[in-house]
């Protein structure tokens, strides 16, 4: 059910308008292209393609706008807390676009790319169902002014994605999308920002096909995920500790064929 949002005139209220457009034509293009990494055969050249987007058009996008609403709310008691939240989600994505970056691992890239659809689509619900509404009934903040900055800021560098897709960068080797031919693919969520770390998880689990498995490495018994990993996919998977600390735990996932 869609929220009701009142606003203080009618450019702000056309400017949530094509705030909800814009946000769904990001979330559009996100969930494409971190689809591509489960269904290419050449992993390494989606996932380049899926960060040069994110680091011209959704960074961009979504720290200005996380930015100047926090700027906007300085004013606003109700706010001040709804935007600092939407401050932190907007840190992480640019985290989870940093880890797609820096990683050679397939299965982290293939995660990663999940996480960040899931956690820039919880930061445009909360984005439009919490603060939106505060500052729209507040006539000392201009939202058409912020929502036409953001969409200046997502479109600017768009034709530098198109020149620069369809391939690695020059010097660029990776290992996306290389199969480790000893066993299954293996996770290490040590190198995974603590923030990210089980959306990270969950995105990498749902690759896994029926029969399929993975290995994942952590700096700590994960019992708390295991049990929200339990909660989400009841009986999918079946667990299997191939090492028990005191440095590192190992645990093979594997799923019901």
């Amino acid at each position: 059910m869609e929220s009701l949002v009142i606003a203080s005139n009618v450019l702000d209220s056309e400017a949530i308008e094509r705030l909800e457009s814009q946000n769904a034509e990001i979330i559009g293009t996100l969930a494409a292209r971190a689809d591509a990494l489960l269904s290419t055969e050449n992993l390494g050249a989606a996932r380049d393609e899926l960060v040069l987007w994110a680091e011209a058009t959704l960074l961009p996008y979504v720290s200005l706008k996380a930015e100047q609403m926090a700027s906007g709310s300085r004013e606003i008691i109700e706010a001040v807390r709804l935007a600092d939240a939407l401050a932190n989600s907007a840190e992480a994505i640019t985290d989870i676009v940093g880890v797609l970056r820096n990683t050679e691992e397939a299965l982290l890239a293939i995660g990663a790319a999940q996480a960040l659809r899931a956690v820039t689509e919880l930061h445009f619900e909360n984005e439009l169902d919490h603060l939106v509404p505060v500052l729209a009934g507040s006539s000392s903040v201009d939202l058409a002014q912020i929502v036409a900055a953001a969409s200046q800021a997502a479109t600017a560098n768009a034709p530098a994605v198109v020149a620069a897709s369809g391939g690695h960068g020059e010097g660029h080797s990776c290992g996306c999308g290389e199969s480790d031919d000893e066993g299954w693919p293996e996770l290490d969520a040590s190198i995974v920002p603590h923030a990210i770390r089980h959306a990270t998880v969950f995105g990498a689990l749902d690759a896994v096909g029926p029969g399929k498995g993975m290995i994942l490495i952590a700096p700590h018994d994960p019992l708390p995920l295991l049990a929200q990993i339990e909660q989400r996919h009841p009986g999918r998977f079946t667990t299997e500790y191939l090492e028990r600390g005191p440095e590192k735990w190992k645990i093979q996932f594997l799923r019901q064929a």
